[in-house]
């Protein structure tokens, strides 16, 4: 019987996966006429439209069901794996500032390895691997062979530091991948799996120290140079802070209704260097706004931005 039941089971879960193809066709077409309007009346960039919004989703939802259909759980288990590869390749890239490199040349014939090592300080056949491993995600093009070039992908991060800052110092961030090595540690540590403070996490194991993330990256140390000063890491996080908010952020700038508010006063709590309320000024001028930081080595601060 519960065989019979876990095979009907399956029968209809299989059926519903076979109106993935009707969804993605009709999401397509979505996704076209979207595209078509916005060539007759530009947007801004930063939001699409709703129809365009909602196309994404199904598509990307519905590619996600073909993969679930016909992969191989064997290999599909391996393949996520190795996934931190392309997080750390893309690290590689952003920090020697590939896409600019690539942006100096002709998109039509690729930069040459040779050029890209020479000016990255890393060796040409390494490189090339970092490169093609991205490329076989979609992130560059090998237009021939050793020679890469920008796609729309890689194209978002010339000339912008905010985003590379991001990819650099938040969810790729050095101190974060090293922590992660310690989670399975951390974990299933009798101890430490109870606990329910962030000072007692995989980031203490992996860097040696009793201090939290935040105030890890507001420490004072020897730098390289021999004189003192905070960490390398702060600087980047607050840039990353501005990129991730540029590209999160502007959904939130036209779904809520802002307007409707007046005057009044929007408290921005752990808004880092304040990049939202900033944006949020320039749009609605009426507003105030006060930027709270959280950590104990500040004040909150009180003024008007316009």
């Amino acid at each position: 019987m519960y065989y019979k039941t876990l095979t009907i089971a399956q029968d209809i879960s299989h059926a519903n996966h076979l109106y993935s193809p009707r969804l993605l066709t009709e999401a397509s077409e979505k996704v076209i006429k979207a595209w078509e309007a916005e060539e007759t009346s530009p947007s801004d960039g930063l939001v699409p439209s709703q129809e365009l919004y909602d196309g994404r989703r199904i598509i990307m939802g519905s590619v996600g069901v073909f993969l679930k259909l016909v992969a191989d759980p064997r290999v599909r288990l391996m393949v996520i794996t190795h996934e931190f590869y392309e997080a750390r390749a893309l690290q590689i890239v952003a920090e020697a500032r590939i896409p600019d490199l690539l942006a100096e040349g002709d998109p039509k014939v690729g930069v040459p390895i040779e050029v890209l090592s020479k000016k990255a300080g890393v060796k040409g056949q390494k490189l090339a691997r970092v490169l093609r491993m991205l490329c076989s995600v979609h992130i560059f093009t090998e237009v021939s062979n050793y020679r890469f070039a920008n796609n729309h992908f890689s194209q978002v991060l010339v000339g912008n530091d905010p985003l590379r800052t991001f990819i650099l110092a938040s969810s790729l961030s050095y101190d974060i991948t090293t922590a992660s090595t310690k989670l399975p540690q951390v974990l299933f540590d009798p101890i430490k799996t109870e606990a329910e403070t962030d000072s007692v996490t995989a980031f203490q194991d992996a860097h040696n120290t009793d201090l939290t993330r935040w105030d890890w990256l507001e420490q004072t140390i020897t730098l390289p140079n021999g004189t003192t000063g905070r960490r390398p890491e702060l600087a980047n996080f607050t840039m990353a802070m501005l990129g991730g908010g540029r590209v999160m952020g502007p959904p939130l700038y036209t779904d809520f209704p802002w307007a409707e508010l007046g005057q009044s006063t929007v408290v921005d709590v752990g808004g880092g260097i304040g990049g939202m309320s900033l944006d949020l000024a320039k749009r609605y001028p009426n507003l105030r706004f006060r930027h709270s930081r959280s950590s104990t080595r500040s004040q909150a601060s009180t003024r008007r931005m316009v």
